[in-house]
């Protein structure tokens, strides 16, 4: 915990650039104060079947998972920051989100070191 997940458009493009912007994200994250970058899962999905307002036009959507209890300035910072490393890395492609959500410790499970 926490996970990143990046989701975009699959293009050619886009798969080139994509381990670059997994090496970027992870060094913004390092300075993130809500982020343990030793527990972190970052991934990225190509999206091969897809249609954006009805076309094909690309995007990247990166959800955020976290567990509940983060304080809010330091969300929307994490959020901002990531907005802004993605979109440096694909200023072509108008369609970028990023979701932040706060998991419930309670049901949630894990091998490994304790969550908190």
């Amino acid at each position: 915990m926490p996970h990143i997940v990046i989701e975009y458009a699959h293009t050619p493009s886009a798969q080139q650039a994509i381990d670059g912007l997994l090496d970027a994200v992870i060094a913004r994250v390092r300075e993130s104060p809500i982020i343990d970058i030793d527990s972190l899962k970052l991934r990225a999905t190509p999206i091969h079947h897809y249609r954006v307002g009805g076309g094909h036009a690309p995007f990247i959507h990166t959800t955020v998972a976290l567990m509940r209890g983060k304080d809010a300035r330091s969300i929307n910072e994490l959020s901002t920051d990531l907005f802004r490393t993605i979109a440096s890395h694909f200023p072509d492609i108008q369609q970028i989100t990023v979701d932040v959500r706060e998991m419930d410790p309670a049901p949630y499970r894990k091998r490994g070191k304790e969550h908190g």
